[in-house]
């Protein structure tokens, strides 16, 4: 009872942090938090812009069937297959069909060896 009499007022971070807060907004708060979230967008995107790309971020992979993976890692194909679901490198395209992420190869020796 004690709750209902109670306003609390969320953030646009509870929000973000728990989005099915809101369903306790009112009519008017959601438009206030909605206008406020949209003017905010252009200037995301103006700051995206101006910081440019991050080369870090921004790495071709190449994906690599299953010969060419079971090569890298010295590994027959058929335990590339049995082991697919446990290495963190195997991309699933479709059904039934698997590719490897040759970063994510070249990451998992990496970690192996060290």
């Amino acid at each position: 009872m004690l709750k209902q009499h109670l306003r609390i007022c969320l953030t646009i971070e509870d929000l973000i942090a728990d989005p099915e807060n809101v369903d306790t907004l009112s009519h008017g708060e959601t438009m206030d938090v909605l206008a406020r979230i949209v003017a905010l967008q252009p200037i995301l995107i103006g700051r995206l812009a101006s910081l440019g790309s991050d080369k870090k971020e921004i790495k071709s992979d190449t994906l690599l069937n299953v010969e060419e993976a079971s090569e890298r890692l010295g590994m027959s194909t058929d335990w590339l297959y049995r082991h697919a679901k446990e290495l963190p490198f195997t991309k699933r395209i479709g059904p039934r069909q698997l590719r490897f992420s040759e970063a994510g190869i070249e990451k998992y020796i990496k970690n192996r060896s060290s």
